[in-house]
């Protein structure tokens, strides 16, 4: 990844004011073939049942995801997405493991692993997204 893309993946998506931030999320590793990204558990990402909001984990997929695609120089936008919720995250926080399945010139399939602390499996999300661009960093 070149090094402008990197400092601009680390500003803008992680300290700019927005959904990202709102939502604590937070960069664990992010290089072109995998990007690793966290939650910490809260008080605000909790369900009625004490429980982390599924949205919350489906937004979780869905950032690494769309991350996936910037740094791998494409600009895009989901067309489909779909989640499977396995159990409740237990610990402090949840880490979202994004790879590739296809990378296509307008289409590109992507899977998202979300693991507790414990390395317990939470949750599967594939999306494809439809590629709008090349990134012009």
């Amino acid at each position: 990844m070149k090094e402008i893309q990197k400092d601009y993946v680390e500003n803008l998506f992680f300290k700019e004011e927005g959904f990202i931030k709102y939502n604590h999320m937070y960069p664990i590793s992010i290089e072109e073939e995998k990007v690793i990204i966290g939650v910490d558990r809260s008080k605000d990402t909790l369900n009625p049942n004490a429980n982390i909001h599924g949205g919350l984990i489906f937004s979780l997929a869905d950032t690494a995801m769309g991350l996936w695609v910037f740094i791998n120089g494409q600009t895009g936008v989901t067309a489909n997405a779909s989640i499977n919720y396995l159990k409740k995250g237990k610990g402090t926080k949840l880490i979202a493991t994004t790879s590739c399945i296809k990378k296509g010139r307008t289409l590109s399939v992507l899977e998202t692993k979300i693991k507790d602390e414990e390395d317990n499996l939470i949750a599967i999300a594939t999306s494809t997204y439809y590629i709008t661009g090349e990134i012009k960093l």
